[in-house]
């Protein structure tokens, strides 16, 4: 009887270099842009140049290796075990020091029915907040340490450590928290299940990012 070999991932061919005018991204759907957008076009300087999105790779390969990246994504065991999830844009937040300011995907916990109410009663609804907000960053991780792992060798342009964030602006270091404030008083959640990413490009440094191609989550 053979034994039964491991899943293993293609062997990575020599890693071709990366360019600032293509990425790899998740985008919301068109129907949620409206509020994004408003902020952004008062505040964020590439609102022309980048639609809304969450990076997950930049730079990225140039767009005439889109389909060869999405086919080495396809078959890679990480990417194959991802499932679509779904993205919650509630709170606003901005790293010290920086002029940022951005939107991070988080998720509430579903409530399990499976359980008997006496069970239910009993949970720690802040713990598994906590909990599935880190399941979606890390569904969002794992997306960025697949491609970071395909596609990028020792490239100093990309971030080192990672954190998903759709950015809505710059400001100035004593105002940030104040616009932080006040868009966080004003916000309605949106909520929308990430069942794709996209691979965008564009043709000069002040031209508008399109998308390319599309690559789908296993939903099986």
């Amino acid at each position: 009887m053979k034994k039964k070999q491991p899943k293993t991932n293609p062997a990575p061919k020599q890693k071709i270099p990366l360019v600032t005018n293509t990425a790899c991204c998740i985008i919301p759907p068109e129907d949620l842009w409206e509020s994004i957008q408003t902020i952004r076009s008062e505040h964020d300087k590439s609102y022309t140049r980048w639609m809304p999105h969450i990076n997950l790779c930049w730079p990225f390969v140039p767009k005439e290796h889109f389909v060869s990246a999405s086919t080495m994504l396809s078959l890679h065991h990480g990417f194959q075990a991802l499932k679509p999830f779904k993205i919650k844009l509630e709170k606003f937040k901005f790293n010290p020091n920086s002029k940022y300011l951005s939107l991070i995907p988080e998720q509430e916990i579903p409530i399990d029915r499976t359980q008997p109410e006496t069970k239910k009663k009993k949970i720690d609804n802040k713990k598994n907040k906590k909990n599935l907000e880190q399941h979606v960053e890390n569904s969002i991780s794992q997306l960025h340490d697949i491609l970071v792992e395909l596609f990028v060798s020792s490239d100093p342009s990309v971030e080192k450590t990672f954190s998903g964030h759709l950015t809505v602006g710059q400001f100035s270091q004593d105002q940030i928290q104040e616009y932080q404030n006040k868009f966080q008083e004003e916000w309605v959640s949106l909520e929308f299940v990430v069942s794709e990413i996209y691979m965008i490009s564009r043709s000069g440094q002040n031209e508008p990012f399109k998308v390319l191609h599309v690559v789908p989550l296993n939903s099986q």
